[in-house]
């Protein structure tokens, strides 16, 4: 079982370090761990990329954890995936692009802005449990010479919160948020106008009592609604059930239907 004095001993020779930052528990744990590591003058940074990918919520999460953790320097980058037309294909190799374009963002910052010690070091959050998913991205994370030392480490999500808890990070138990883009099916091209409509459909459920909740969009008319397995006999309740749907296919579906398997891992 990992623990966090190890992490911090082996945070140590790596800083000063940059922390590829979401505001999601994994990168706020990590970059809680980086400033317990750092010596003076060696202080990590915490770099947040933007662009329409993300939901209005998470970029003021980010921004809170980032407040909470006293981190010495917050940065936003805008990033600018949607302009790539490698990207906008929709192949099953969008996240690497994305990937890519972000950590180029990042590095381009980071040789702008030479630390007061020594040479930056990349970190990202990717945790034991994504070595087992289909993760593209990390390829261009490899690529970058980014570590990530909780995956390494052995950090599974749930040690984790559970770690980030005995912190008192805000973000412990934040169900987990992958940007919009993961909602599209494969071949779809993203745009404004579909990731805002997704937006707006998860926080109908978010507001209707379902914290884990995606809407997954199989083509641009037809949408289908994933909840926590444990939420699903909510749905029994026809007026609940009629409202939500009638809700969400108001913002311009012609089919919303919902996953009789609940929410799972996509």
């Amino acid at each position: 079982m990992p623990t966090l004095p190890q992490l911090i001993e082996t945070l140590r020779p790596l800083a000063p370090s940059i922390v590829a930052f979401s505001g999601g528990v994994d990168s706020a744990f990590l970059l809680a761990a980086a400033i317990r590591a750092a010596s003076f003058g060696k202080e990590p940074a915490a770099v947040f990329t933007i662009s329409a990918t993300q939901t209005a919520e998470s970029i003021q999460n980010a921004r809170a954890v980032a407040e909470e953790l006293h981190v010495s320097q917050y940065i936003e980058l805008p990033s600018h995936e949607m302009e790539d037309p490698d990207f906008v294909a929709g192949t099953n190799k969008r996240c690497y692009y994305c990937k890519r374009q972000r950590l180029g963002q990042i590095r381009e910052w980071a040789q702008n802005h030479p630390p007061k010690e020594g040479e930056w070091t990349f970190l990202e959050g990717n945790n034991a449990d994504d070595l087992s998913d289909y993760r593209p991205g990390s390829a261009a994370a490899r690529q970058f010479g980014s570590h990530s030392p909780l995956a390494d480490g052995g950090w599974t999500k749930n040690a984790i919160r559970a770690a980030a808890a005995v912190l008192g990070l805000s973000c412990a138990d934040r169900p987990s948020e992958p940007c919009l883009i993961t909602r599209l099916a494969y071949g779809l091209e993203p745009n404004e106008k579909i990731l805002r409509l997704v937006e707006r459909a998860e926080t109908i459920l978010r507001g209707s009592g379902f914290p884990v909740c995606r809407l997954r969009i199989i083509t641009p008319a037809r949408a289908r609604i994933e909840v926590g397995p444990d939420q699903l006999p909510r749905f029994q309740d026809q007026e609940l059930r009629d409202t939500i749907l009638g809700q969400i296919t108001a913002l311009g579906f012609d089919e919303v239907t919902i996953d009789p398997a609940g929410y799972h891992r996509s």
